[in-house]
C-alpha cells in the first residue's frame, strides 16, 4: 500500500520494504552500535490476525538464532510466555545512517521519518491506539 501510494504521487519507490515491528502499542528503540538496534514492546508481537501472515503463532521463533533478510538479520532476543517475540535485534549490513536505507514509524495518522538515538540510548515511541496500561520491560 505505501508503495501504491508513493507511485500515485510521483514519489520514489523503494526496491524492498520491510516491516520490522508492527504493534499498537508502545515501543522501545534501542540503539547499539552503528549498525544495530533492537525493538521491544510489552505486549509481544504477533498480536493480531494480520501479523499471523509474517509468522504462525504455531511456529515460535527460537531465541538467539539470527534470521536473514536481504541485508539485515533479525534475532528474537527476548519472548514472551506464549512465545511471542518481545524483544526483537536487527543488525544491517551498513550503518543505519545508509543512504540507501529509510526508516520510517507510522505515528497514528501517516508514515514519518524515524532518526535514530546515538549508540546505548533508546528512544520510547508512543502507542497510537494503546488504552491497556504499561508493564514493565524485562
Amino acid at each position: 500500500r505505501l508503495q501504491r501510494q508513493r507511485a500515485r504521487h510521483g514519489l520514489p519507490v523503494p526496491r524492498a520494504l520491510s516491516v520490522l515491528g508492527s504493534t499498537i502499542h508502545r515501543v522501545e528503540v534501542t540503539r547499539v552500535n552503528d549498525r544495530t538496534f533492537e525493538l521491544s514492546t510489552p505486549f509481544g508481537y504477533l498480536l493480531d490476525v494480520f501479523s499471523s501472515f509474517w509468522r504462525s503463532p504455531s511456529h515460535p521463533i527460537a531465541l538467539h538464532h539470527p534470521i536473514r533478510v536481504k541485508d539485515f538479520e533479525a534475532e528474537v532476543e527476548w519472548s514472551i510466555v506464549d512465545g511471542r517475540p518481545q524483544r526483537v535485534r536487527f543488525t544491517f549490513d551498513h550503518p543505519l545512517e545508509d543512504p540507501s536505507y529509510r526508516f520510517i514509524i507510522w505515528d497514528g495518522k501517516s508514515y514519518k521519518p524515524f532518526k535514530f538515538a546515538a549508540p546505548g540510548i533508546h528512544k520510547s515511541e508512543p502507542a497510537s491506539y494503546d488504552d491497556r496500561r504499561a508493564t514493565p520491560f524485562p
